[in-house]
């Protein structure tokens, strides 16, 4: 699915300039985002889902957490509450 950034902000409360970063830091153009011809830019909000799950994992990993563990079900809770926003 495909959605405008409007629904990206209401999805994931990622502000205009958070995504302008993202995009332009982060993003795979293609894969999270894609241009249409008349310019719009559209985005994917299941695979920055995937994104944002990744990057948990990686700080995660990273971090001296004392044996705290990133949640299994994060990821069905966050598709869920995209399909309820759309």
């Amino acid at each position: 699915m495909i959605v405008t950034e409007q629904k990206i902000i209401g999805i994931f409360g990622y502000t205009k300039d958070q995504i302008r970063h993202r995009r332009q830091t982060h993003w795979q153009e293609g894969l999270h985002f894609h241009r249409e011809p008349a310019g719009a830019t559209m985005y994917s909000p299941e695979e920055i889902e995937e994104w944002i799950q990744q990057e948990s994992t990686n700080v995660a990993a990273n971090a001296l957490l004392g044996g705290m563990k990133a949640s299994t079900n994060a990821r069905s809770r966050s598709i869920s509450r995209i399909q309820k926003l759309m």
